[in-house]
């Protein structure tokens, strides 16, 4: 076809033109045009599949698809041609398309010859795996996917290139572009502040004219205001003041006038009242005395020979005078009554229409009137008889009270001396009593920081502990392990010697395994060296001798007593030392009872002592105890079953109870002595303050009764038979009695107002006790878990998921109800399935809030080996998935967060008061009532420190790289840098700056703040962290001498205050974080200090934080960064030595840091407000198992 369609090319143009073209012929023309196209192409594979058979637009019929590439062989077609070479390329082509990837062609002939080696170089040089290409005569082969290749390395080549030409390019029109424009800017800014600048000056003359002129005119016319204004004032003032003084002085006047008249009527009415009454009592007293001394007078007629009649008519008056003075204030009370109701008899008059009853009554009093009157006119006959019978006695009374009068004054002197002394006394028990609170004060804060201090140190060592016991767990756990598989391999070589009859299932599951190991890889075993399998022999008898070691040091550790011992001792000693502080205690108060009791001797102080003797038995009663308690503790200690672990618990625990309790009691009797003390003080200073009061009243009211009597008799005779001892024993049980009245009064009020606060309560609790609404977050969630859930609350408001939804058809216990049988699947749930990326978008902790609702529901039905199962299956799963996730830091945070949670729960609803401040009475209605969970709590927290101590141990092995790039190798500050090469041969470029070791830090505080750690252990956490930071650097720093100058000193202080700077950030205790970096801090400023001799004492007072090893290793390290610095003097380190021995001797010792130190974690206890009663199964953790209830 090709041959004709080649003559019909050949043809004459005259011969087609004279006859017209057929069928034929056009076909022909049309097929040598085809195979003309096809053969100036690339030949290609090309087969037309139909998608389906009904020709329908947007329809694909796979199976039908399938039959058609399986019918034509297309898939066949391809497989041959990717197995082969399909793209060819002959060497010319192959130059003239890709001459660009070959680097220099001048070292190449460009002849037609050394195409091929230019080819094969190209070749070569941009294809490494020989099998993709194969050389031939004329053409070189390439596999399917290679020609691709090379045309991408050809079309970035070519870009490349590209780009540098028009950067040039563009570089030099910019350049020309950007000098145009330079000169004109230039031209029209020289323009411009010219213009500018005589525009300024020319300002500048017109506002210094403009301002003077201004001055001139506002003080012309402020001075002109200020005189008119100080005129019109003056004027105001001068009517002001005397219209202000004409007024007082008329008050003055008509107040003195009004007084005046004031003190003329008022004297007057009192003269005229007391010359009444006067009037009166003489009249009344002529008459008594006249009829006394009539009668009288008649009887001495008789007896007046007498003399001892005389003398016991002395005495018998007495008597009687006194009598008849009591007589006569009762008939004086009896007249008043009675005139009283001779004053109501009017009124009884006007209400004789309603009270007729009343008439008999009043007849009956008038009668009783009448009699009463004439038995007062008899006794005043008899008080005038008894008048003048004791005119006769009024001589002998006046030398009696002369002798009165001198007892009365030397009475008053020895008042005086005893109130001075009872002042002071006073002072004195002033001063002992701030002295003795001081003492006591200063006392308990000492005893109290001893007891903090050991505690810290028991808690310190009880973590080194665990971490031991955990770290040898692992160990073992990996000795096994390995001992397991070396035990397979030797059973696997040696299986031609073991019967299946006689080997344990065990045995027969190793063998099982390995021999399908040994099916699967025949001939790695085969291939098996004889003097390796005795090694591995030898290695796996090394591997058992050393588990045998490890076995029975447990076994001499769980065996031996010198565990228990150690706790004995320690026991004894703190039992000793609470003895001791409560033997001194009962000093203190024996010596204060003493000095009380030589100082007051009064009712109160009898009570006070009682009740110091109360105290004293009760503190016997607590020494008991304690004693009882210790016994207990040793027979504890002495059991023999108990293991170690078990021991060092049980131990701690009790010995941590103990203390608790005995602080708890100490400081309860500190409270209640001291309360009773300066009750009873004030009490004795008040009836201090007021005997000298009653003394001064006595003395006062004594005198004037004695120069009133010198003119009444009546008056003197009373006052001369009642002697002031008597008189005083009388005001002060007058004065008792009113103090108990006042008592009860005060008593009863605080009873009142304490039964009033509590029905305010009571209302408030009631008031405030009904369900928080759904906008309420603030109740819903606590102080820490607020800020996670504003933090996370952009995260699940675009997940469009609701985390905690509540239920208002039902009223909810707090509890989900769940099978034995469904633990696993709980578990698997919310632990081993449960990711980080879920949690984050749920409630901080909802897995430890689920778990305890579940414990509660257990506790409910009182189901104890269900709770125990669950609990355990709780802390397995936990430990077992932060084991498997190690290597994910989210996750450990995750249940680090839970375990914490899960622990302050069982502590809030644990129903001890000291965990209950915080709760609200539902909360505290739903404590757990079954059980007692301080075991558990115990478990979880040791697993809460197991899991912090393995995210702290990740993190700083995560900082570990950048550290030491980051702090001593980065130069912040790129001038100060030396130009000296570095003797370690380093690059001077360093890979971590502290950016990274600051980014690095924050990633770990956002992942800690997102999941709800409490800041407390997050400050924890960073000191921790910022200790690891300084003892690896400074170690480094002490081994490294290129880094000892002063220049690296100064980049090392700016790169460390970029960590100090993240904690004031980020708001954390910077104080107690950023002291772990002083060694490091000092050692940077010991770098830049001056070192001559002048200097020591600054040095030593600025490195109080490193040792003496540390900075005479720094020291001697020192080098100089360039020549124009001096070397360090060996006599100045000489000084530092000498000043150094001051020290104490144990920080001398030490050069490097322990960088596998840890602080001792402690878990602060967070009440949480979420209610149980509100929180849901979110659908997300698939809980169908959990039925609330």
């Amino acid at each position: 076809m090709n041959a004709a369609a080649n003559k019909m090319a050949t043809l004459p143009s005259s011969f087609s033109k004279q006859h017209k073209k057929t069928v034929g012929s056009q076909f022909r023309e049309s097929l040598s045009l085809l195979m003309r196209t096809l053969n100036s192409t690339i030949p290609h594979y090309i087969r037309c599949i139909k998608p389906n058979d009904t020709k329908r637009s947007f329809e694909f019929n796979a199976h039908r698809t399938m039959q058609q590439l399986r019918a034509c062989g297309v898939l066949e077609t391809i497989r041959i041609s990717a197995a082969g070479f399909p793209s060819r390329w002959t060497y010319g082509e192959f130059y003239n398309r890709y001459r660009v990837l070959c680097g220099n062609l001048k070292q190449y002939n460009t002849a037609v010859h050394s195409m091929n080696e230019i080819g094969e170089h190209i070749v070569m040089s941009s294809i490494q795996d020989c099998d993709k290409y194969k050389f031939g005569k004329t053409k070189i082969f390439f596999r399917s996917g290679q020609v691709a290749y090379l045309e991408k390395l050809r079309a970035e080549k070519l870009k490349r290139c590209c780009i540098v030409i028009q950067k040039n390019v563009r570089a030099f029109l910019v350049r020309r572009k950007y000098r145009a424009i330079q000169h004109s800017v230039a031209t029209l800014q020289r323009w411009a502040r010219g213009c500018l600048a005589r525009r300024l000056a020319s300002h500048l003359r017109r506002t210094r004219a403009a301002v003077r002129i201004q001055s001139v005119v506002r003080g012309w016319t402020k001075r002109q205001a200020y005189l008119r204004l100080r005129a019109i004032v003056i004027g105001i003032q001068c009517a002001a003041r005397g219209t202000l003084v004409r007024r007082a002085c008329r008050v003055e006047r008509e107040t003195r006038a009004v007084t005046v008249i004031q003190a003329s009527v008022r004297g007057w009415l009192a003269r005229r009242h007391y010359a009444r009454e006067r009037r009166k009592v003489i009249v009344c007293q002529a008459t008594i005395r006249r009829f006394i001394a009539k009668k009288r007078f008649k009887k001495m007629k008789k007896e007046a020979r007498s003399v001892e009649h005389v003398k016991k008519l002395n005495k018998g008056l007495e008597n009687k005078i006194i009598s008849m003075q009591q007589r006569i204030g009762e008939l004086t009370k009896e007249s008043t009554l009675l005139k009283s109701q001779c004053a109501d008899h009017a009124e009884l008059k006007s209400k004789y229409e309603t009270l007729r009853g009343v008439d008999t009554q009043f007849k009956k009093l008038q009668k009783t009137l009448a009699t009463k009157e004439t038995e007062l006119l008899n006794l005043k006959q008899n008080l005038e008889i008894e008048r003048l019978e004791k005119l006769d006695l009024i001589n002998e009374r006046e030398l009696e009270r002369s002798e009165l009068k001198a007892t009365n004054e030397k009475l008053e002197r020895e008042n005086a001396i005893l109130v001075e002394k009872i002042q002071i006394i006073a002072e004195e028990m002033e001063t002992s009593k701030v002295n003795i609170e001081n003492s006591i004060r200063t006392r308990i804060e000492a005893e109290k920081n001893i007891l903090i201090r050991e505690q810290d140190d028991a808690r310190d060592a009880y973590q080194r502990l665990l971490a031991e016991k955990n770290s040898l767990a692992d160990r073992l756990e990996s000795l096994e392990r390995q001992q397991g598989a070396r035990s397979g391999l030797g059973s696997s070589l040696s299986a031609s010697n073991v019967s299946p009859t006689n080997m344990s299932p065990s045995h027969a599951r190793t063998l099982s395994s390995t021999s399908t190991i040994s099916v699967n890889e025949p001939k790695s075993l085969q291939d098996v060296d004889i003097n390796l399998v005795l090694k591995l022999n030898q290695k796996l008898k090394q591997l058992e001798l050393e588990r045998e070691k490890l076995t029975k040091f447990v076994q001499e550790q769980t065996v031996t007593p010198s565990g228990r011992s150690m706790l004995r001792t320690k026991e004894a000693i703190k039992m000793a030392e609470v003895e001791s502080e409560n033997l001194r205690y009962r000093k203190d108060i024996s010596i204060l009872r003493s000095e009380i009791l030589n100082q007051n001797q009064n009712l109160q102080m009898e009570k006070f002592v009682s009740q110091l003797e109360n105290l004293e038995a009760e503190l016997a009663r607590l020494r008991a105890e304690n004693a009882e308690l210790r016994n207990l503790v040793m027979r504890e200690n002495k059991m023999n079953y108990v293991t170690e672990d078990e021991q060092l618990l049980l131990a701690f625990e009790t010995h941590k109870n103990i203390i608790r309790q005995l602080e708890s009691e100490v400081d309860e009797l500190k409270t209640r002595l001291m309360n009773d003390r300066e009750k009873y003080l004030s009490e004795i200073q008040g009836l201090q303050d007021k005997n000298i009061k009653l003394s001064e009243c006595l003395s006062k009211t004594y005198s004037t009764e004695v120069t009133h009597h010198t003119q009444e008799s009546l008056s003197s005779t009373s006052l001369d038979s009642i002697t002031p001892d008597h008189y005083l024993k009388i005001e002060i049980l007058k004065l008792i009695e009113d103090n108990l009245k006042l008592k009860q009064m005060l008593e009863s009020a605080s009873f009142a107002s304490c039964k009033e606060d509590a029905e305010v309560t009571r209302m408030i609790m009631e008031g405030g006790s009904g369900p928080p609404s759904m906008d309420d977050e603030s109740i819903l969630l606590g102080p820490n878990d607020s800020l996670i859930m504003s933090s996370s609350k952009l995260s699940v408001s675009a997940s469009n998921t609701c985390n905690v939804t509540r239920k208002k058809e039902r009223t909810y216990q707090g509890m989900f109800e769940f099978e034995k049988s469904d633990i696993n699947m709980i578990m698997k749930r919310l632990i081993t399935d449960l990711k980080p990326r879920i949690a984050v978008n749920l409630l901080p902790g909802l897995p430890a809030y689920v778990f305890f609702m579940c414990v509660r529901h257990t506790d409910h039905i009182n189901d104890e080996e269900k709770v125990r199962a669950f609990l355990s299956a709780i802390i397995l799963n936990v430990k077992r998935t932060v084991k498997k996730r190690y290597e994910d830091l989210e996750s450990t945070i995750l249940w680090l967060t839970n375990t914490l949670r899960l622990l302050n729960l069982l502590k809030q609803y644990s129903g001890e008061k000291p965990f209950q401040t915080e709760n609200t009475e539902v909360q505290n209605s739903q404590c757990l009532a079954n059980f007692d969970f301080r075991e558990y709590r115990q478990v979880l927290s040791d697993t809460g420190v197991w899991i912090y101590q393995a995210v702290v141990r990740f993190m700083e092995e995560k900082i570990n790289t950048i550290v030491i790039p980051a702090i001593l190798e980065y130069e912040s500050i790129p001038v100060m840098s030396t130009g000296k090469p570095s003797r370690t041969g380093r690059s001077e470029s360093v890979g971590a700056s502290p950016s990274d070791l600051q980014a690095l830090l924050l990633g770990f505080y956002k992942n800690l703040v997102l999941h709800g750690i409490d800041m407390e252990v997050i400050n924890q956490v960073f000191k921790q962290l910022y200790y690891y930071i300084c003892a690896s650097s400074l170690n480094n720093l002490l081994l490294r001498k290129e880094l000892c100058h002063w220049t690296r000193g100064m980049q090392m202080r700016y790169n460390l205050s970029h960590l100090e700077q993240f904690t004031r950030d980020n708001k954390m205790a910077d104080g107690e974080i950023n002291e772990q970096l002083s060694p490091l801090i000092q050692a940077s400023q010991l770098l830049q200090a001056r070192k001559s001799e002048e200097d020591v004492n600054t040095v030593y007072e600025m490195c109080n934080k490193m040792s003496t090893n540390q900075i005479i290793k720094l020291l001697n390290l020192y080098t100089p960064a360039d020549d124009y610095e001096e070397r360090i003097s060996q006599s100045f380190i000489h000084m530092i030595q000498e000043k150094l021995k001051e020290r104490p001797q144990s920080e001398q010792s030490t050069l490097l840091m322990d960088t596998k130190f840890n602080f001792s974690v402690r878990f602060p206890f967070s009440a949480s407000n979420i209610q149980l009663e509100h929180i849901e199964m979110p659908d997300v953790l698939q809980g169908p198992m959990l039925k609330k209830i």
